[in-house]
């Protein structure tokens, strides 16, 4: 049996951009001809709490999780996005809670999926799908789709 055990160094799997490690995963499954864990889970602690990110990858279909636990609080689920390969879709639903003290971070697996969060003095925030060339602004509108097939 294959050992999926990441090294430190290793970043064919997945990586978190300013991340040393990745908390869990579980053995590879091939995505267009790429070796891809699925799911992914990263969770770090961070200025003002600790961040958890479960990213799931089936059949055409992506889900992901984004929760954030301020110091000394419960956890709250910042964000879920789903991207439908098929339909060419992407939907979400955030929780516009303000966030202060964090800086901006953003993840990258194989295969070019990109995403990442950025804090504004405000506590507001947004979260970009730079890889479907998408920015939620949960504070405009906490939950919705995009359209992305090509006109």
């Amino acid at each position: 049996m294959k050992n999926c055990k990441d090294a430190i160094n290793e970043r064919t799997q997945g990586s978190c951009w300013w991340l040393d490690r990745k908390s869990s995963k579980q053995c590879p499954v091939t995505v267009n001809s790429e070796a891809l864990v699925s799911p992914m889970e990263w969770s770090w602690p961070s200025s003002g709490g600790r961040w958890k990110v479960v990213y799931k990858w089936n059949q055409g279909k992506v889900d992901c999780d984004v929760d954030y636990t301020p110091s000394r609080a419960q956890t709250f689920r910042l964000i879920s996005w789903q991207f439908d390969d098929n339909k060419l879709m992407l939907s979400y639903s955030a929780n516009p809670m303000r966030i202060y003290r964090e800086q901006g971070w953003k993840m990258k697996v194989l295969g070019g999926e990109t995403w990442g969060f950025t804090p504004a003095p405000d506590g507001s925030w947004t979260f970009s799908v730079y890889s479907r060339n998408v920015v939620i602004r949960p504070f405009e509108r906490s939950s919705g789709s995009f359209n992305l097939q090509s006109n």
